[in-house]
């Protein structure tokens, strides 16, 4: 509903060109340049669509102004929830974020505008001005760790809710869909809503 293509989905990028996922896995993306390239073309098309905000999102901004929220988990990189209004200190990406680029070196960030300009510009394999680094959104690749203030942030407000929402997301991916008793077994009274589209 935002524009934004799904990756495995019918229509999906890697179901439509399997060797996309190389450039969301970090053993590829790190030993070759042309897969860095392809990626950071991919994410200057991607942006230059302009997603916004769904009704989604907007009605979560509601039930937060409402004072009904207590977190928001998102397997979303797209910012969306930021973008909608939502208080950042309740969005939990445990996914990491495209709307940041980092060092893979000396962990230097930028905001990911600031790199695709300089993909437009024409250097199509931005490193890092620091140290020569490779540079990568901050955006959790196949084969590295999710991050754990988020992942944790998550569990607690799942631990704390009354009423968990999954929406639109299959909780077919670990460790985001676990459940265990520490974590169901103390309700209050709050909602938490975990939402992916």
């Amino acid at each position: 509903a935002a524009g934004i293509p799904d990756f495995r989905g019918p229509d999906g990028l890697w179901t439509r060109h399997p060797g996309a996922e190389k450039m969301a896995t970090i053993s590829y993306y790190m030993e070759d340049a042309d897969i860095r390239r392809a990626a950071w073309r991919r994410r200057v098309q991607l942006f230059g669509s302009s997603p916004q905000p769904t009704a989604g999102h907007r009605a979560l901004v509601d039930f937060e102004q409402r004072g009904s929220l207590i977190g928001l988990a998102t397997q979303n990189v797209d910012g969306l929830h930021h973008l909608a209004g939502s208080d950042p200190s309740l969005v939990h990406e445990v996914h990491g974020t495209l709307r940041v680029a980092h060092c893979t070196t000396c962990r230097t960030e930028w905001p990911i505008d600031e790199l695709l300009d300089r993909v437009r510009a024409g250097d199509d394999d931005p490193s890092c001005t620091e140290c020569g680094g490779i540079v990568k959104p901050s955006v959790v690749f196949f084969g590295e760790m999710l991050p754990r203030g988020a992942l944790e942030a998550s569990m607690a407000a799942a631990s704390q809710c009354d009423v968990l929402l999954a929406v639109g997301t299959t909780l077919g991916v670990s460790p985001i869909n676990n459940r265990s008793e520490e974590h169901t077994s103390e309700l209050q009274s709050h909602s938490f809503i975990s939402y992916s589209v």
